[in-house]
């Protein structure tokens, strides 16, 4: 759906506003402020070997990590029912500045 940037290194970013300020041409098409069913996280896949790239929810931080990918791996976030992963509540963070999430997800 989309990839996004994360400025500064060490910084949590909240997911649905690196999507919301996606320019319009590249933004998804439909309400992404809504949850969504299944969505996936990549990180850079041209990343250096020592960036890590964390996935957690709104206490990511320097001190608490959430989950740790390397570049090129993906996370994947389910919801059994319907629509309940919320895009709000999910926070990105990578150790090098200008770090890239390639993001995808699925709404029903």
């Amino acid at each position: 759906m989309g990839t996004v940037t994360l400025p500064l290194a060490n910084r949590a970013y909240c997911l649905l506003d690196l999507l919301q300020a996606l320019p319009v041409t590249v933004r998804p098409l439909f309400d992404v402020t809504t949850a969504v069913q299944f969505a996936t996280v990549q990180a850079n896949e041209d990343g250096a070997a020592n960036i890590r790239y964390y996935i957690g929810n709104v206490a990511l931080s320097a001190t608490f990590k959430g989950t740790v990918i390397f570049a090129t791996q993906t996370y994947p976030i389910y919801s059994m029912n319907g629509n309940m992963v919320r895009l709000d509540h999910i926070y990105l963070m990578a150790t090098g500045d200008n770090e890239t999430f390639n993001v995808t997800f699925i709404q029903r």
